[in-house]
């Protein structure tokens, strides 16, 4: 994959340099055929931008902020992750030109676009996350809570997602973080969800393609496609205990670490989880890796500390009672604990992983899809999703649980 060997000249918010000023034949980015590009799993540093460069944006006559609504109104989540990617080109060449050769894109929805890139100094590679702005028209926004967070706390626990570095333009924020989780779709021969490739020519010639592909590294992707591994190979699509119990032992470390510095992820949720196997066995036995995938904990846009309260949870289908206004358990926003609502998610995503399709709870008698399952499971099921949040388990009781622990 090509990438221009040209200094770049420093450039503004309103004209790209010609250099590096990308063409489309229509007002998205064009679609071809697919293209196979190698996976790749490591981090790096990142170069920001230059003061150079900042200053001569600040120079330019400032134009009015405008909203995301308003400007991408009409624009799905595909079309959008396309147009912030020839943006990101346009607006930040000296990162996606000089310092990153970006692979592919890997994943993306309604507040951005993750690529997979890797560092021309270092060989190294790392993910990076286009954030997109609420109100566009500035380069020098605070930094969202997603990234000052990550930030702060990705040291705190292995099993969290590692913080790089981060910039931002008039349209977007950008966050490098390490590259972490298998493409599942490939491990286990799941249902190909690869896209149309971007392509993008510059007005040198040079040729850039990005395959892009819907996020498929994360808990979800990860369940869907050993479930079907395991339903071509004896027709039951139930998951074994062993991975299950592997991965819910490190969401809840991560999480111990978390709410004992004070703070609440507040948005987990399988999609939320990156998955990936061991880069070596840990045995001769090529069973053992299955059964130990690891994990990062990611997205931090909700999280907060919990002396803040905590008003809503990040997604509502994964919500404790309690965030419900009409529950028995509501309070007021300063007495609802987040770190309570990470741990009844957790037990929704334990669930979920138990079960034979995959899916959140379907009635009020969660036995019922779930048959043959140990009392002692169910009596932590039990504690993690107690309607009371007063009554509910804590995370470190979570963590030594000895049925988990098993």
């Amino acid at each position: 994959m090509p990438h221009s060997q040209q200094q770049q000249q420093p450039h503004t918010q309103n004209e790209p340099p010609a250099s590096c000023a990308l063409s489309t034949e229509s007002g998205l980015l064009t679609s071809y055929a697919p293209t196979a590009i190698r996976e790749i799993t490591t981090h790096t540093k990142l170069h920001e931008p230059s003061n150079e460069e900042v200053q001569q944006q600040q120079q330019q006559p400032q134009h009015t902020a405008t909203t995301t609504a308003a400007k991408w109104n009409g624009l799905n989540s595909e079309q959008r992750a396309r147009v912030a990617v020839l943006n990101a080109f346009r607006y930040c060449p000296s990162a996606f030109l000089e310092t990153y050769v970006i692979h592919r894109v890997i994943g993306f929805g309604s507040n951005g676009v993750v690529l997979a890139a890797e560092s021309t100094v270092t060989g190294e590679c790392v993910a990076i996350k286009v954030i997109y702005k609420k109100r566009q028209g500035r380069i020098n926004d605070p930094l969202p809570s997603e990234i000052v967070l990550l930030k702060e706390l990705c040291n705190v626990s292995q099993f969290i997602l590692r913080y790089v570095d981060c910039w931002q333009d008039v349209n977007h924020y950008y966050m490098v973080t390490e590259l972490f989780g298998n493409n599942w779709n490939d491990v286990y021969s799941a249902n190909n969800s690869e896209l149309h490739p971007i392509i993008l020519r510059s007005m040198n010639d040079e040729m850039y393609v990005f395959s892009m592909a819907v996020g498929c590294s994360d808990l979800y992707s990860w369940s869907f496609a050993y479930r079907c591994k395991f339903f071509n190979m004896t027709g039951y699509s139930m998951l074994p205990m062993k991975p299950i119990k592997f991965i819910v032992r490190q969401i809840a470390a991560a999480l111990y670490h978390l709410h004992k510095r004070g703070y609440y992820h507040g948005d987990i949720k399988q999609e939320n989880i990156l998955v990936q196997l061991p880069d070596a066995p840990h045995s001769s036995d090529e069973r053992a890796d299955v059964d130990r995938p690891r994990i990062r904990l990611a997205d931090f846009g909700h999280a907060r500390l919990a002396s803040l309260g905590c008003a809503r949870y990040g997604t509502r289908a994964t919500s404790a009672p309690e965030f419900n206004r009409a529950s028995l358990f509501h309070g007021g926003e300063l007495e609802l604990d987040g770190r309570c609502g990470d741990v009844f998610a957790l037990g929704l995503i334990l669930y979920s992983l138990l079960g034979s399709t995959g899916e959140l709870p379907s009635s009020d008698c969660m036995e019922d899809d779930i048959p043959d399952l140990e009392e002692a499971a169910w009596e932590l099921l039990d504690g993690m999703c107690c309607p009371d949040p007063a009554k509910r388990i804590k995370i470190d009781q979570v963590l030594v649980n000895e049925w988990l622990s098993q």
